[in-house]
């Protein structure tokens, strides 16, 4: 198992570990509603409020929600940080099985986009798309995360993938990547992202996802 901090410093160990995208670094952007038009959907059952619009679901039935915002901060205000590249990890994992099975029960909830230039997200401009990770089982302490795709093959993003070291039951912090949009597409497209959960350096298959549309203007 990684080294870990006392579980008694529990927002010290929700620290996400940021994988600086093509924006400003995610783990220090302050969430928003994004630009253009938003709308998400997913195997989650939050409800919250915000410009983005969220449809969530269970393997029991279909509720519907709204997103929020969020905001991740550094450790001298919130005990969250972020870091520029995946930790180093020792000794051998848990079993595989068990890990997905246990984050099988991390939905992402809330989804978000923030432009690095406001208002809006243009062409050749940035975004940071954020999720919070809902934890309905036990505390996970093995680098739970997300990846995030986009639909469109001129959005792209340096570091797909951004973790915590562990995160307890309940709901985290923003966790965020970073896309840029190519100068070249024309404003009006509509662009949706994926994000997925995920664990560090561990195949999974079938984890909860959300999506996110947003508009570049």
């Amino acid at each position: 198992m990684p080294s870990l901090r006392p579980l008694a410093l529990r927002l010290a160990l929700a620290a996400p570990i940021a994988c600086a995208g093509a924006g400003d670094d995610a783990g220090e952007s302050e969430a928003s509603g994004g630009s253009g038009s938003t709308s998400a959907t997913s195997t989650s059952s939050a409800s919250a409020s915000s410009t983005s619009a969220a449809t969530t679901s269970t393997d029991t039935g279909t509720a519907t929600g709204t997103a929020t915002e969020g905001t991740a901060t550094d450790a001298g205000s919130t005990g969250t940080t972020a870091l520029t590249s995946p930790p180093e990890t020792t000794g051998a994992p848990p079993d595989d099985a068990a890990l997905c099975a246990a984050a099988a029960k991390i939905f992402p909830i809330m989804p978000s986009a923030e432009p690095v230039t406001p208002p809006g997200w243009g062409p050749g401009e940035s975004i940071n798309v954020f999720v919070v990770l809902d934890n309905t089982g036990p505390d996970f302490n093995w680098y739970p995360g997300i990846r995030v795709s986009a639909d469109h093959p001129q959005v792209t993003s340096e570091n797909p993938e951004n973790w915590f070291y562990a995160i307890f039951s309940g709901p985290s912090a923003p966790i965020g990547v970073g896309f840029t949009a190519d100068p070249s597409i024309p404003p009006g497209t509509l662009v949706t992202f994926t994000i997925e959960t995920t664990v560090l350096n561990v195949e999974c298959p079938d984890l909860p996802s959300i999506t996110l549309e947003v508009t570049i203007e």
